[in-house]
């Protein structure tokens, strides 16, 4: 080959790289000003446009390269671009509505001049319409038009055509679509920072909610376990790598009446924290005028189902205990069931009836059933979350409820060190299995206040009563 050839050929090659980078510089500059991500592609389209002497130009971009190969959809556009499918005039005549049309306009591999380009990867040039094969399938109103395939080391991102030329009566000619074929790796760069961009923006963005809804969810946990004459408590939760709904909360009634409450809210994220902070606030306004759990729960549910989505609900396990009357009463809505451990260390699970919160309304006519039961010193209760229970390990099996009854009944525990045991041994079950939701306990020992004997009645045995809302 000639010097002067080779010369040529290396000074083509730096005006390239010199335009690629000033293009890039440029650019980035402003992605940072864009109020949407997805706008900064309007900067690359209005780019081109005026680079190739186009009256409108659009970038398509690859939709999904794993689920649809080769299907492109619009992403930006610069002045009237064509639609090549009908619709109405006001989306023709409105710049706004015409973008709105094009970024959900898709064409498959083969379909129409774009989805050609698409497939086969080679450039098209239409210096005039009447020349143009009718499976290009152009639009009544493109008199001229090209379009490039966007290509990165082989991979296709997407397509950028460009029709009509501002220069009235001309055509694209050859120097245009060559033009354009050089630009086009400008706007696969672009499409490709915009991408990470995006990806980076939604990590950043999913990273804030989480802590948001980590920040709240601890917020909305008490600081510590309350004192209640002849009861000691403990409370823990382990949370999951996903911000989830479980709460718990000890709310005092009056000097001889506390209310501990365990819920789990359906869903991940802020939604489900939302919706915890939501019961939260209705329980602890609904307390203040308590006359009994039957009612409690019918009006708690009321609330949640009129103030939440459809979709979403809570399961909660409430248990109020009267330290004056020597009883505790349980109520369960959806919830799991509450584990019971007697002095002999024998364990049952009582398991009152309801359906989760928020649910249904009132007006099915549903009941909640509650449980009352008489206190005896060296009895525990338990109550936790479906984490607990459902905690997987590497090979699919759950911890389960018989693996908590072992545990209680093999090694006897008060309520603040049991509580550490059961989560450590859930831990150890797991092993490295992803922990995919929160793992909340509350355990309460009932003993005997100093120099008192445990209350009983008149013919000196237990009482239960099971009762149900009208």
């Amino acid at each position: 080959m000639h010097h002067r050839e080779v010369e040529a050929q290396r000074d083509d090659a730096r005006r390239r790289n010199d335009e690629n980078m000033a293009f890039l510089t440029e650019f980035t500059s402003k992605l940072g000003t864009v109020e949407e991500i997805p706008e900064a592609l309007q900067l690359v389209a209005h780019h081109l446009a005026n680079q190739c002497d186009a009256e409108s130009l659009a970038i398509f971009v690859e939709r999904d390269s794993a689920r649809e190969p080769g299907v492109v959809r619009g992403a930006a556009v610069a002045g009237p671009f064509p639609t090549f499918r009908p619709t109405p005039l006001v989306v023709q005549r409105r710049p706004h509505y015409r973008l709105e049309h094009l970024r959900h306009e898709c064409f498959r591999p083969g379909e129409t001049a774009i989805g050609i380009v698409a497939q086969e990867r080679h450039s098209i040039l239409v210096e005039t319409a009447a020349d143009s094969p009718a499976r290009y399938a152009l639009p009544a109103d493109v008199h001229t038009f090209m379009a490039v395939p966007m290509i990165v080391e082989g991979k296709l991102l997407g397509v950028v055509c460009a029709a009509n030329r501002r220069t009235i009566g001309k055509g694209f000619t050859l120097d245009h679509l060559d033009h354009l074929e050089r630009l086009s790796c400008q706007a696969a760069l672009a499409s490709n920072l915009v991408r990470i961009y995006a990806e980076r923006s939604n990590q950043e963005r999913l990273q804030q909610e989480m802590a948001f809804g980590r920040d709240l969810q601890q917020r909305l946990l008490p600081a510590g376990v309350p004192a209640l004459r002849g009861c000691l408590f403990d409370a823990r939760t382990e949370p999951a790598r996903e911000v989830g709904g479980d709460y718990y909360d000890f709310i005092q009634i009056d000097q001889d009446r506390m209310m501990i409450v365990v819920a789990d809210a359906s869903g991940k994220g802020v939604s489900a924290c939302m919706v915890m902070a939501m019961c939260r606030a209705f329980v602890r306004c609904l307390v203040e005028t308590y006359s009994g759990l039957e009612k409690f729960l019918t009006e708690l549910n009321q609330r949640l189902y009129t103030d939440t989505a459809n979709h979403l609900f809570v399961t909660v396990g409430i248990v109020v205990v009267d330290t004056r009357e020597g009883i505790w009463e349980c109520g369960c809505a959806g919830h799991t069931p509450f584990i019971l451990r007697f002095p002999d260390g024998r364990c049952v699970q009582v398991r009152p009836q309801g359906a989760a919160l928020g649910m249904y309304p009132n007006d099915f006519g549903f009941t909640f059933e509650t449980l009352s039961l008489r206190i005896h010193p060296g009895t525990q209760l338990l109550i936790y979350t479906d984490g607990i229970t459902e905690a997987g390990n590497e090979v699919g099996e759950e911890f389960g409820i018989q693996r908590l009854f072992r545990t209680w009944e093999e090694d006897p525990q008060p309520a603040n060190v049991f509580v550490k045991t059961l989560l450590e041994q859930v831990r150890r079950f797991a092993g490295q299995a992803e922990q995919y939701d929160d793992q909340t306990v509350v355990a309460i020992d009932f003993v005997a206040p100093d120099g008192e004997e445990a209350p009983k009645t008149n013919d000196g045995k237990d009482t239960a009563h099971v009762g149900q809302s009208a």
